[in-house]
């Protein structure tokens, strides 16, 4: 569902799907060595992510 207003998109994934994009991320911003080189809206949306995958695998 795209927001227009926003400029968001909003994507359903399942649990695999969100583990798997959140390993990916963690990954790249791993490889990066000098805090200059991260991309910070990437940190972000990692961190939104992770919060949220956190919420769908508490009870």
């Amino acid at each position: 569902m795209n927001d227009t207003h926003s400029g968001k998109v909003r994507v359903e994934l399942t649990p695999e799907e969100a583990n798997a994009l959140l390993s990916s991320a963690w990954a790249e911003l791993k490889e990066k060595q000098q805090p200059e080189e991260v991309d910070h809206s990437l940190v972000g949306a990692f961190v939104k992510l992770d919060r949220g995958f956190r919420r769908l695998k508490s009870p």
